[in-house]
């Protein structure tokens, strides 16, 4: 195996780097810190974990531009023959096929997503404080 597929293989055991439904999806310390095991893991290759990570950006934009050439090929009947084959295609949609697509948010709306949880998390507090008074 090749530094890419190592690296698409060990992002494959940390969903919470490819899942945006999964619960930790927006815990960067979190994600950080597995980008660094992943790098440990792929010291051989004399990487870091900020690498790893941009690279692993890369591979999965490439496979999302590949599929969605792929889906115009075949919607609009033209040859999907003279599409640039992805190398890494079959290793990445085992990983990815079945997550919902990928939408677009601001950061802004992660700052609020965040907050409001952080508020729900304060008013529990609150109010667990107060029934024990």
């Amino acid at each position: 195996m090749n530094f890419n597929e190592e690296l698409i293989e060990s992002v494959r055991d940390y969903p919470v780097l490819y899942d945006s439904t999964h619960t930790k999806f927006l815990d960067t310390i979190r994600k950080d810190n597995i980008w660094i095991k992943i790098s440990e893991k792929l010291a051989k290759y004399d990487t870091t974990a900020t690498n790893c990570k941009k690279r692993w950006k890369q591979l999965r934009d490439r496979f999302s531009k590949y599929v969605g050439k792929l889906k115009k090929a075949k919607s609009s009947g033209s040859a999907a023959s003279t599409i640039k084959e992805f190398t890494h295609y079959q290793l990445v949609a085992k990983m990815l096929e079945k997550l919902p697509p990928v939408k677009a948010i601001s950061t802004m709306s992660c700052i609020m997503q965040f907050m409001g949880e952080q508020m729900s998390s304060l008013e529990t507090q609150v109010i667990d404080t107060q029934d024990t008074e």
